[in-house]
């Protein structure tokens, strides 16, 4: 009785490794989030040996195979799957990394070649649209953030410049608007100027703080956005 108590615990326990080496599913998409590959493999893969360990034990110690055995090779399948797509974002991340980094901004490069990649399948003319799309929602979104500044600021010089970057940033929202009907109509020439325009709008709010202000690390955000639409219009254009 004493031996087959002990043989129960001792597959309680594998079962227990499964579930705490399967399951720290928070951990890995963390690592994932952060870029850390090489922690997502490790847990993946030991999760899935965990599985086996347990299953291996089972038929240990009844000789057949355990009620969750179609389970676990779903598991194992879904496993393997997801260490073959982390094996394929390492390349590509490598690939990008190796690629910009001649570049003078390594970052905005590795961002605007991220955006073709993952919007490939749109076409040029819908990834260009879709980039726009998103400096616009993006310059929305400061002005929204200005429009909130200005009820709270005390300061006179202050409420006076953002009451200026707040006309400054409808400019550049209006101009990508014009840049989007002219996507549209094919005109690249123009829809390109109207975006770059954008950025001009951008830098002129931040020269009259004369310095780091409210809103420039929204600024810089804007101004890759608008980059990556300018690069993709470019590369539509064929130039």
């Amino acid at each position: 009785m004493a031996w087959k108590l002990q043989q129960i615990l001792r597959l309680s326990f594998e079962h227990e490794l499964l579930i705490a080496n399967s399951f720290p599913s928070q951990r890995k998409l963390v690592a994932l989030d952060a870029n850390g590959y090489a922690d997502a493999s490790i847990w993946i893969a030991g999760a899935s040996a965990c599985s086996t360990a347990c299953e291996d034990c089972f038929q240990e110690l009844v000789h057949q195979n355990s009620p969750i055995a179609d389970m676990k090779t779903q598991f194992d399948q879904l496993s393997s799957s997801a260490l073959k797509q982390i094996n394929s974002l390492v390349k590509k991340e490598r690939l990008i990394t190796e690629g910009c980094s001649q570049t003078l901004d390594k970052e905005l490069c590795k961002c605007t070649v991220e955006f073709f990649l993952e919007n490939k399948g749109l076409g040029l003319q819908g990834m260009a649209k879709l980039a726009v799309e998103n400096a616009l929602k993006y310059g929305t979104k400061i002005h929204k953030h200005i429009s909130k500044l200005l009820k709270t600021t005390l300061d006179i010089n202050i409420h006076k410049n953002l009451k200026s970057c707040s006309e400054f940033y409808m400019s550049a929202t209006d101009k990508i608007k014009d840049s989007l009907s002219a996507l549209d109509s094919k005109r690249y020439s123009d829809a390109s100027t109207w975006v770059g325009a954008a950025t001009d709008w951008a830098e002129t709010c931040e020269d009259i703080f004369a310095g780091k202000s409210h809103l420039t690390s929204m600024k810089t955000e804007f101004e890759k956005l608008v980059s990556i639409a300018l690069a993709v219009i470019k590369k539509l254009a064929g130039n």
